[in-house]
């Protein structure tokens, strides 16, 4: 039962270290700059956190989408799988809106921009499972504080009784007499 204990707790440590990295991954995955198009055409690279509402973007074939948006103009397939689990490219085109860390496969995009970076789909999606991981129940929190204790406790208990009761009652260890 103690084998099968402790089993069950470096799953769940793996697996809880598995959802940190994914995690990691995901926001090492967001786009940290823009190409935004000013009024007189020219493209210039820019940060994500300084660009407002309603600025052009353009969207590179290949490129992850900075921000959530509307297209304003091309045609392309965008790689949602890292968002939502679809594994097959979805076509988008003029008017359609197209979510942050979305991955543009084909043509260029010309987006303008319907979320700030604070509350594009991509931050979302972090906060959420940031703020799920942090908000165990509190009876889960301290079973996982008492359970690293408690197997501990209980594997080294068990040696001990193994290693002294047979020398205090003069028991073989081997089922063999000494």
């Amino acid at each position: 039962l103690l084998v099968l204990f402790s089993i069950s707790g470096a799953i769940e440590h793996s697996v809880l270290n598995k959802a940190k990295g994914a995690l990691f991954q995901l926001n090492e995955l967001s786009p940290k700059k823009a190409h935004v198009v000013h009024e007189n055409g020219k493209i210039l690279e820019c940060s994500i956190f300084d660009i407002p509402v309603g600025t052009t973007i353009l969207v590179k074939a290949g490129e992850l989408v900075p921000l959530d948006g509307e297209i304003l103009e091309g045609t392309s397939s965008l790689d949602l799988s890292h968002l939502t689990g679809e594994h097959l490219p979805v076509r988008k085109s003029k008017g359609e809106t197209v979510p942050a860390g979305g991955k543009n496969l084909e043509g260029a995009l010309t987006v303008k921009v319907t979320q700030t970076c604070a509350n594009s789909t991509l931050s979302r999606i972090i906060h959420l499972i940031t703020e799920a991981q942090d908000n165990k129940p509190k009876l889960q929190r301290w079973i996982d504080k008492v359970s690293t204790f408690y197997a501990s406790t209980i594997i080294l208990l068990a040696l001990l009784f193994a290693c002294i009761l047979p020398l205090l009652f003069h028991i073989p260890y081997l089922g063999e007499d000494g």
